[in-house]
């Protein structure tokens, strides 16, 4: 378990490595993203899973997971319950979040929200789970089963406030709970501030903590931009390396490192959890391979980083400090952090009023 002083000196550690352009770093990720599956019961528009299906998919097994935990656990911060497919469709997500939990990480959960019942809910809401973003893309059900394929609006949006109803009945403060849409810049959200505030409203007597607008992008490549579909983040910045080879790593379902939380597909491949560690893949010559290309321009030649606009993040003096904003806002809280504006990169949020969301 890292203190707040240990994470904050680590996360100072890692930014200098980052901004020296060091090949091998000499902190250990601090953040870390697990695939409990790549199934998932959408078709979403923008995401690489629905436009093609992963060659091989599966549920992670629990012994391989407790595995993860119990090695990263002494020296990673924070913990993701997703990456490429929707987490609640394992049978054992309450259980992982439980462990992680057990093992002092703080842990976050990204679910499209389609699958939650009253049950499923009181049990995420007991588990400790610190963080959840519940997706709910289009302010009406036009906008949003055209981008959420297979969902139904109604019926998603009272799943989620049935979840805050009972977040709020059993008197607790966690998860943090975010209600997110994107941006595609373009097509289905092209909406009024009136069906935004109308949308919001809705929420009245169980709100979320945080009403979020979060940025599009290419997902690593994966995806392309069409008449509805348009992504956030301009190509017309300045290059920067990407900063996740140097603050995060990602692990799918069977066990593959891959580098970044977009390669859905495992295309950067650096290591295997089940017949190594991750400290010793973090800095292995595959690692230290992929930050040198990214330093001198060479992965722009790869199917993952040659298309993706994280190399075009907006960066001031070189210091990511979406990253950094978000690293501090769960250690002390968003509250204090936000009085400190300027750190603020990339999203828009609308927060929810008074404590616990009520």
């Amino acid at each position: 378990m890292l203190g707040k002083i240990q994470v904050l000196k680590r996360l100072y550690n890692n930014i200098c490595s980052y901004r020296k352009k060091e090949t091998k770093v000499s902190g250990l990720p601090l953040r870390l993203w697990v695939e409990p599956t790549n199934f998932c019961n959408l078709k979403c528009i923008m995401c690489p899973n629905a436009k093609e299906k992963p060659a091989k998919s599966g549920y992670m097994d629990m012994d391989l997971f407790k595995h993860i935990i119990d090695e990263v656990s002494p020296y990673i911060y924070e913990v993701f319950l997703f990456f490429g497919g929707e987490s609640l469709l394992h049978q054992d997500i309450v259980k992982m979040i439980k462990y992680a939990k057990d093992k002092k990480l703080r842990t976050v959960l990204h679910t499209n929200s389609t699958l939650l019942t009253a049950p499923l809910s009181e049990e995420i809401i007991n588990s400790d789970l610190d963080e959840i973003s519940l997706s709910l893309d289009g302010y009406t059900k036009e906008i949003y089963e055209k981008i959420r394929v297979n969902g139904d609006f109604e019926d998603t949006f009272n799943k989620i406030r049935d979840f805050l109803i009972i977040r709020k009945k059993l008197n607790k403060k966690k998860p943090y709970s975010i209600i997110q849409n994107i941006n595609f810049a373009a097509g289905f959200q092209k909406e009024t501030k009136i069906l935004r505030e109308s949308f919001v409203n809705r929420f009245k007597g169980a709100l979320p903590d945080e009403f979020r607008v979060s940025f599009s992008h290419s997902l690593g490549g994966a995806m392309e931009e069409n008449d509805n579909f348009h992504f956030t983040i301009s190509k017309n910045g300045q290059y920067r390396p990407c900063i996740f080879p140097w603050f995060t790593s990602s692990i799918t379902w069977d066990g593959k490192v891959v580098p970044c939380c977009v390669d859905f597909k495992g295309t950067l491949e650096v290591g295997d959890i089940t017949k190594e560690k991750l400290s010793d893949i973090w800095n292995n010559e595959k690692m230290i391979t992929l930050r040198s290309r990214l330093i001198n321009k060479d992965a722009l030649q790869n199917k993952v980083c040659g298309k993706c606009d994280y190399l075009y993040w907006e960066m001031p003096y070189d210091i990511p400090t979406a990253f950094i904003q978000a690293i501090i806002e769960g250690l002390y809280g968003r509250s204090l952090v936000r009085v400190v504006s300027f750190l603020k990169k990339g999203t828009k949020h609308v927060t929810g009023h008074g404590k616990n969301g009520k």
